[in-house]
């Protein structure tokens, strides 16, 4: 499997505990806001061998038996399933991030038992995924891998309240009430109420890093580098009325 990053020890990508983390490279997203333009593009810089004695050797000795695999997007992997029967010979706990593009490869996952937990982005209404996507989005597909992951061990779904980027012009607007209330509608038919839902606020990154320079430190205006508060706590306030586990996080 193509690696582009490892983190030997995180406590930020898995809220469970302590856990190792792997970046794959490449994504059939193209979200401008998105802060792994790096890995995205990126190639594979670590040998797979490598990788997996490394995690065994850390399961031995330190009993760190989480490992998360980002991306990128990493059910485009073409030997995911390969690489996590490795994981599940080594007894560690899998995390998997997916934007939700590829059911069928999440049914793999699911029916062959690799992976213990999944956090799937809902990048927002279901009208503007397509900008926030930066491409044209197979919305039955994403409906297909949200009703997926909720047989999952254990899951959560997330959404990043970024600013988009219309007719040239850089704002929060799709994140009005009247939009939430659509989203919140849209999911709310697909997604168990208790399930775990968390908001979290975009924070710009220099360019290179992010897929669109103008949503850069450089480029985009002080007050829209942080997610404002006002805006984080009214979509707060239209989820929670559905799913009364939404947490920002």
């Amino acid at each position: 499997m193509n690696i582009y990053g490892f983190i030997s020890e995180s406590f930020q990508d898995d809220e469970r505990g302590l856990t190792s983390v792997i970046f794959t490279p490449g994504c059939n997203f193209s979200c401008p806001a998105c802060h792994a333009k790096k890995i995205i593009e990126g190639k594979n810089s670590f040998d797979e061998k490598e990788i997996i004695e490394l995690l065994e050797r850390r399961a031995k000795q330190y009993e760190l038996k989480r490992l998360t695999i980002s991306g990128g997007e990493p059910t485009l992997q073409k030997d995911l399933i390969d690489f996590l029967k490795k994981c599940k010979n080594i007894e560690l706990l899998v995390k998997l991030d997916t934007n939700g593009s590829n059911p069928e490869k999440l049914q793999e996952l699911l029916e062959e038992k690799l992976v213990n937990y999944v956090a799937m982005d809902i990048k927002g209404p279901e009208g503007f995924y397509d900008i926030l996507a930066g491409r044209k989005v197979n919305i039955k597909e994403i409906e297909e891998s949200i009703k997926l992951v909720q047989k999952f061990p254990d899951y959560e779904f997330r959404t990043t309240i970024v600013p988009v980027i219309i007719e040239e012009k850089i704002n929060y607007e799709l994140w009005k009430k009247e939009y939430i209330e659509n989203m919140a509608k849209w999911t709310i038919e697909l997604i168990n109420k208790e399930s775990k839902y968390f908001l979290q606020s975009f924070q710009a990154r220099e360019k290179g890093e992010i897929v669109d320079d103008r949503l850069s430190k450089e480029i985009i205006d002080k007050d829209m580098e942080i997610t404002p508060k006002e805006i984080m706590n009214s979509v707060y306030s239209v989820m929670i009325k559905y799913f009364p586990n939404t947490k920002i996080r």
